[in-house]
């Protein structure tokens, strides 16, 4: 009996690491991802439409382009003069999507994220080859959209599907809404998940689990985390919740 609860406890720990690490690592690619997407807006219009190249043109799109070479992939696909190999945000997305998916056997909204990690990828990488088939057989004028157009294009689809991340991955919280080491990582990283998700986002995912307000989380998380032998992250508690304000 004991080893079978240890083997369900180890489990959903297990489960629980892995939402967090693929969260963590989602959060670091989205906020880039938007960053390029104010970029495409601010110069040339998003969603994209006929959007007009002038003489900066050339300037944001290094910009753009250098932006998804530190989010995506080795550097030595697109860079042959360089030996390195690095990589980037958006492959680990990847990666952590995967052996979310694994750990959840393959539950359906975990494997969707990983689908859709994967889309983005995908789509990084065509923007990367359209921008250097762009470069190499660009003609040189400045105004001409037919060698830009498809970068542009590859970067809005992969913006818009990690937008689709972004709404699936709160319905696999759902699978975790108890854990008390996923419900401190919402609350530790509220600043940046609200940010990017919209003000008072966690907020929102936290309140229809505890109607009573902040105090009734932090009573939760300090009796979980004491059953546990982790008193000693009581001060990590109290102060994370305290800047939570009220709901």
């Amino acid at each position: 009996m004991k080893t079978a609860v240890a083997d369900h406890v180890a489990k959903e720990t297990s489960q629980a690491v892995a939402f967090q690490f693929t969260l963590d690592t989602f959060i670091v690619v989205y906020r880039e991802a938007l960053a390029m997407q104010q970029v495409i807006s601010r110069h040339f219009g998003y969603p994209l439409a006929a959007p007009a190249f002038g003489a900066k043109s050339q300037r944001i799109l290094k910009q753009l382009f250098d932006a998804l070479m530190l989010l995506t992939t080795q550097l030595a696909d697109y860079l042959p003069t360089t030996k390195e190999h690095q990589q980037g945000p958006l492959v680990e997305l990847g990666q952590e999507c995967q052996k979310l998916s694994a750990a959840t056997h393959s539950h359906k909204d975990a494997a969707h994220l990983y689908l859709l990690a994967d889309r983005a990828w995908l789509e990084a990488h065509q923007a990367l080859q359209a921008y250097t088939h762009g470069e190499r057989h660009g003609s040189g004028d400045q105004t001409d959209t037919s060698k830009r157009l498809p970068f542009l294009g590859h970067i809005v689809k992969m913006i818009k599907t990690l937008e689709r991340f972004s709404k699936t991955w709160p319905k696999l919280f759902r699978e975790f809404r108890s854990n008390e080491n996923v419900l401190l990582f919402l609350v530790r990283r509220r600043h940046d998940l609200d940010t990017l998700h919209g003000s008072k986002f966690v907020k929102g995912v936290l309140e229809p689990l505890f109607p009573e307000g902040p105090s009734e989380l932090e009573s939760y998380l300090l009796e979980a985390y004491a059953r546990r032998g982790f008193s000693h992250l009581s001060t990590t508690i109290l102060s994370s919740i305290e800047e939570l304000g009220s709901w």
